[in-house]
C-alpha cells in the first residue's frame, strides 16, 4: 500500500534567470529605444494594414448584404456563396495594390 507523506514547509526551490541588459545595475547599460527609421517602418506598416483591413471589410459587407438581400432567394445559398467568392478575392488583390500605391510603400517592404 502507498503511504503518503504530509510536508510541513514546501521544498526550497532556487530560480537562476539570466541577468538581462535592461535589468543590469550598471548605469552604463541603457535600455535601447528604437530608431525614427524603425518607428517609421512601424507606422508606414500599421496605416498600411488598417487601411487594407477597412477597405476589404467594406466591399465584404457591400457584397454580403448584396449576396443575402438580392443573391439568396435567386440563386440559393451556396450559390450566392459562389458566385461572392471570386468577387472578395479579385477585391483583395486590388485594394492591396491600391494600398501599396495610395501609401507610396517602398519597395523593400514589398515581397511579391
Amino acid at each position: 500500500m502507498l503511504k503518503l507523506r504530509r510536508m510541513t514547509t514546501p521544498p526550497k526551490v532556487a530560480i537562476h534567470l539570466p541577468l538581462t541588459r535592461a535589468m543590469s545595475p550598471h548605469p552604463s547599460a541603457q535600455p535601447q529605444f528604437p530608431s525614427q527609421e524603425a518607428l517609421a517602418t512601424l507606422g508606414l506598416t500599421l496605416r498600411a494594414g488598417l487601411l487594407y483591413f477597412a477597405a476589404v471589410f467594406s466591399v465584404g459587407l457591400v457584397l454580403g448584404v448584396v449576396r443575402v438581400l438580392w443573391a439568396v432567394p435567386k440563386l440559393g445559398v451556396r450559390g450566392a456563396e459562389l458566385m461572392e467568392m471570386p468577387l472578395m478575392l479579385v477585391a483583395t488583390v486590388l485594394v492591396a495594390f491600391w494600398v501599396v500605391r495610395r501609401l507610396a510603400v517602398p519597395p523593400h517592404f514589398r515581397r511579391c
